[in-house]
């Protein structure tokens, strides 16, 4: 379940992004309220109904029972070929 978005967000830097100045990406905050993990891989997420299965989160990526998984909604999705955060293809503003 989504738990808590940012989107137009001035406060929180994204700390995956190589770059020394800040840099304030959209993201939201995915959790899992189950008694078990539950594997991602294969879902989708999207910023628009008409296109549901815009961005596949990659294989790999588990959200523990009762845990968090933050994704940056930056248009960096191929930043997942190389860092442990989630950059989805889209924003959110």
């Amino acid at each position: 379940m989504i738990n808590e978005w940012m989107a137009a967000n001035t406060t929180l830097a994204d700390p995956s992004n190589g770059s020394l100045s800040p840099h304030f990406d959209d993201w939201f905050e995915l959790y899992n309220p189950g008694t078990n993990d539950v594997d991602l891989a294969g879902y989708y997420l999207t910023d628009d109904l008409a296109v549901s299965n815009k961005w596949v989160i990659p294989n790999g990526k588990t959200i523990t029972a009762g845990g968090y998984l933050l994704v940056w909604a930056d248009e960096e999705a191929s930043a997942n070929n190389y860092n442990a955060d989630l950059h989805a293809n889209f924003k959110l503003n």
